[in-house]
């Protein structure tokens, strides 16, 4: 038997992941997550999924800037100073590095 920690292990310790490569996906890796994610329980089992693949790149800088224009509304005096190190404000400083670099991620 491999070395499973398990589900709960594997939930408690998974960190958000904000630096993505850039290396381009596979359509059957693209299509396997999408497949993963319709198997998510909801609500009354209504099925309310609504999934959108940008691969264009002037589409991923579209979707970029409005992620970007939302983050301005929210921390509208942009990142935490790197002197604050204190939880809330690392995950401040990668949720913006996130917003910055969307458009490179590959899907």
């Amino acid at each position: 038997m491999m070395n499973d920690p398990g589900i709960f292990a594997t939930m408690y310790t998974m960190r958000s992941m904000r630096r993505l490569k850039p290396d381009p996906l596979p359509r059957d890796v693209v299509e396997k997550v999408l497949e993963a994610g319709i198997q998510a329980p909801n609500g009354q089992n209504t099925q309310p999924w609504a999934f959108v693949v940008l691969q264009a790149p002037a589409d991923k800088a579209f979707f970029r800037d409005q992620y970007m224009r939302v983050m301005k509304e929210r921390l509208r005096a942009g990142p935490p100073p790197p002197e604050d190190t204190s939880q809330r404000a690392r995950n401040g400083r990668a949720a913006w590095y996130l917003a910055e670099h969307l458009h490179e991620a590959p899907v």
